[in-house]
């Protein structure tokens, strides 16, 4: 019996180091949205705080399984769209042609509304609507901080603007009807 006991906890243990080492796996892109802008932007401090919680975030969201991947897998594929378009404009300099004010509300604001968009439009298919919607939000947020730290507070605050403008309503709505 104590054989039986020590063997189903080294199984356990076995499944929970896979699950982690899967999840470490899956979250690449975060590591690689990290790094990216720890050596390219000004504020290395706040590069590395945002990744690090991304990339823990994430992990821990793929490791739950359920919704919570579900969720991790959106929020990471749309926040690769949120972290993007800001990382792009600003090595193009964008801001020379349209200003920088109109630039950061542009590529910060819309890369966060579009991702916030894709949020709320898988936020549908899933049970558990409002609990994806917001984690899925974090995830794209902290992924989108990443790019818009190139634009300094300026490009946070239209950022998190966007990602409310576009998640907000869909909550709200769902409560309203619910």
């Amino acid at each position: 019996m104590h054989i039986d006991r020590a063997l189903k906890l080294r199984a356990r243990r076995a499944y929970e180091a896979g699950r982690l080492v899967r999840a470490l796996a899956a979250t690449w892109p975060a590591a690689v949205m990290t790094g990216l802008s720890y050596a390219l932007c000004h504020h290395p401090v706040l590069s590395l705080t945002f990744g690090l919680l991304l990339i823990g975030a994430t992990t821990s969201m793929l490791c739950i399984g359920r919704w919570q991947q579900a969720a991790a897998r959106t929020g990471l594929e749309a926040g690769m769209l949120a972290f993007l378009i800001p990382f792009t404009g600003f090595h193009l300099n964008v801001d020379e042609l349209v200003g920088l004010s109109a630039a950061i509300v542009l590529l910060n604001g819309g890369g966060g509304f579009l991702g916030g968009l894709i949020i709320g439009l898988r936020s549908r298919q899933i049970a558990q609507k409002n609990q994806f919607l917001l984690a899925g939000a974090c995830v794209t947020t902290l992924a989108g901080l990443l790019g818009c730290l190139f634009f300094g507070y300026f490009g946070i605050g239209t950022l998190l603007i966007g990602v409310l403008t576009a998640t907000a309503p869909v909550g709200i709505y769902r409560w309203l009807t619910a």
